[in-house]
């Protein structure tokens, strides 16, 4: 994801653990150095959520005028709408973050334009248990959604 017209960097880490202070710390540093700043687009887990926003806080105050600012994307919904986490509607706040920040927008207008994009955008997961059944809304780490359907609708069923 990281190109023209698309992110400037993405940060590695270890699967399932989030990302740790100093090496988000060393990214906005590496990214926003001469820039004035930075959009940190995260996805709604806690530990992300947290070691960004630190991560951001710190890099502030220490004084070298590197701004993070940090939008969090909780695009995924059990159907309950009480366990939103953040992911592949992610990908559409990327996009249209780079193509304002390519066209020479602001740091601002960026900001806002992707908070609106990630206050707008919801996904469901559909997750196929068999030929013939799919349960919805099932989180990312196996959360237990909330519907079975079987048999499988048509593909254009299942999507309205």
């Amino acid at each position: 994801m990281v190109g023209n017209g698309l992110l400037t960097a993405a940060i590695c880490g270890n699967i399932y653990t989030s990302l740790n202070v100093t090496q988000i710390q060393q990214a906005i540093n590496l990214v926003g150095s001469g820039s004035g700043g930075t959009l940190l687009v995260i996805k709604n887990y806690t530990g992300d959520v947290l070691n960004f926003g630190l991560a951001s806080k710190q890099t502030k105050a220490s004084g070298l005028n590197i701004d993070g600012h940090v939008i969090i994307v909780s695009d995924n919904t059990d159907g309950a709408l009480h366990l939103n986490r953040g992911l592949v509607g992610t990908v559409l706040v990327y996009k249209v973050s780079a193509a304002l920040a390519c066209s020479g927008m602001s740091l601002a207008v960026v900001e806002e334009a992707a908070k609106q994009v990630a206050n707008a955008v919801a996904t469901i997961d559909v997750r196929f248990l068999a030929a013939d059944k799919v349960k919805l809304g099932m989180g990312l780490h196996n959360e237990p959604g909330f519907q079975h359907l079987h048999p499988t609708p048509p593909l254009n069923e299942l999507i309205d």
